[in-house]
């Protein structure tokens, strides 16, 4: 970035890149007001943009490429600590293919990876649509206990998150009487975040045994904030993290509308 080498964590539910504030006075870069915001999990909210002259990753250069300034602006950041994230958005137009064994992942040429699975599951491996990528999210049908739920793909986030309202209404869970599934994993102000094990998560033919999911209260609710279409910002019903992210190999055909999630290894 302006010829600086930072780290910047690759996060594919992040809806759109960004930059820590520190990082965006570091280089000296502009700081303007966007129309679009940026809001997380926790209700923290940054309506800051700005741009940067020359930004390479890898053989991908840009130029004069517009980013968010990411929300809870600390000031500093921590040794090893990202710089920012890259979303979606900078890989438009692109598939992705990831080896999370490797610590690896491809940018390919657009429906590149629908055209190698033909659109067919095989066995250890299932293809399946993916529902929405016009606000830049990539989320697609799941299963978790026999209910289905919309699952969108995080590559940012280290757990898997079930939105605690609905966890209450489809399986009557409540984190004021904790069963002998949950255990209190977190604290957030004074919200006590609950991870709970299930039985399975089916993701097409492809099974997860004992999946945990953190159980987060919706706090995007109520903030006066809107999506991209309209609709009051809600915390999402299932968030799919790195902790089963990991189990597969996952490759993205955003323009097919198709995710693979299969055991092989990248060729």
């Amino acid at each position: 970035i302006e010829n600086k080498t930072e780290s910047m964590l690759l996060d594919i539910g992040g809806g759109r890149s960004a930059l820590e504030m520190d990082l965006v006075r570091e280089l000296g870069l502009p700081q303007v007001y966007s129309e679009i915001g940026m809001t997380a999990v926790t209700g923290e909210s940054s309506n800051m943009a700005t741009r940067a002259g020359a930004f390479a990753l890898g053989a991908i250069e840009k130029h004069d490429i517009a980013l968010m300034i990411l929300p809870g602006f600390d000031y500093e950041l921590s040794p090893g600590e990202p710089g920012g994230i890259l979303a979606l958005d900078f890989f438009a137009g692109n598939d992705l293919a990831f080896d999370f064994m490797s610590n690896e992942f491809l940018v390919l040429a657009s429906r590149a990876c629908a055209q190698a699975f033909d659109g067919n599951s095989t066995e250890g491996s299932a293809v399946i649509p993916i529902l929405e990528t016009a606000s830049d999210f990539i989320t697609v049908p799941v299963f978790l206990d026999g209910v289905e739920f919309v699952g969108l793909l995080d590559t940012g986030a280290e757990y898997s998150v079930l939105n605690l309202d609905i966890a209450a209404r489809q399986f009557g869970i409540d984190v004021s009487r904790p069963d002998d599934q949950m255990i209190l994993a977190d604290s957030f102000g004074y919200v006590d975040i609950y991870e709970r094990r299930f039985a399975e998560l089916k993701i097409g033919d492809v099974t997860l045994a004992e999946p945990r999911f953190r159980l987060f209260p919706d706090l995007l609710r109520g903030n006066q904030r809107v999506i991209l279409n309209g609709e009051e910002m809600r915390l999402p019903q299932m968030i799919l993290g790195m902790d089963v992210l990991r189990a597969f190999d996952l490759y993205l055909s955003p323009d097919a509308q198709l995710a693979v999630f299969t055991k092989r290894s990248i060729q």
